[in-house]
């Protein structure tokens, strides 16, 4: 008889009555498997029956095994997507299946499914889980990646109040992925630059002198994305 199985990452190979043997080739040909080996790449494999008689009377059937690799998610990138904050999973190991995605928050309740893309509402950890279904409604689906998203602000503030009241103390890019911050003064000189920037700027020169009140430019270099520029004000 011929069978065919499909399964996800690798298949067991089951017990055979006695006389059967799994073979890699055509009438007992290649290597032989025992029962119980693992098989993790797609092949056919042949299931020789002997009769232990003499003569000896042999049949042969097939066992096609379909091997799918479950996705894994190979990053989580967070930025502001048309002034909206959204985290966009990429996956990699899913072929040709259509990818299934689940968002879940920090409580575990699911938030998000069915894109590659999420939009949180909130700071917080959020995790994603991708999945395919195979033809035999099995499900293979990767661990859990998860990712913290610290700020969801996109919006570029025009001034900060350094002041020690804990209010609009810093200038907040910690939702831009900010790859690189300069800022400059009124006279083109740059004043202050930093890479892979947050929110660590309050109105300091590179030295950490206190810079006077007034307006500044700033260009902010982002990883795939528009370098951005503007002009924020120091009151104090």
């Amino acid at each position: 008889a011929n069978t065919s199985v499909t399964a996800c990452n690798s298949f067991v190979l089951p017990s055979l009555s006695s006389g059967n043997s799994y073979y890699t080739g055509s009438n007992g040909s290649g290597s032989m498997l025992a029962a119980g080996s693992t098989v993790t790449t797609s092949q056919t494999l042949y299931i020789l029956a002997s009769s232990g008689t003499s003569p000896d009377c042999t049949s042969e059937g097939t066992y096609a095994i379909s091997i799918t690799n479950s996705p894994e998610i190979v990053s989580i990138q967070g930025d502001c997507i048309d002034n909206v904050y959204t985290l966009t999973a990429t996956v990699s190991g899913a072929g040709t299946q259509a990818v299934a995605y689940e968002w879940r928050n920090s409580s575990n309740d699911v938030v998000g499914t069915n894109s590659a893309t999420y939009v949180p509402t909130t700071d917080g950890e959020f995790t994603c889980t991708v999945s395919v279904t195979l033809s035999n409604n099995t499900l293979c689906s990767s661990s859990a990646t998860a990712f913290m998203v610290n700020s969801i602000l996109c919006t570029i503030q025009k001034g900060i109040s350094p002041n020690g009241d804990g209010l609009n103390e810093n200038f907040d890019l910690a939702g831009l992925n900010v790859k690189k911050l300069s800022i400059f003064n009124r006279y083109g000189k740059e004043v202050y630059s930093l890479n892979n920037y947050t929110d660590q700027w309050y109105g300091q020169t590179d030295k950490g002198d206190a810079l006077p009140d007034g307006t500044y430019y700033f260009v902010i270099e982002r990883d795939s994305a528009p370098t951005k520029t503007g002009w924020i004000y120091i009151n104090r």
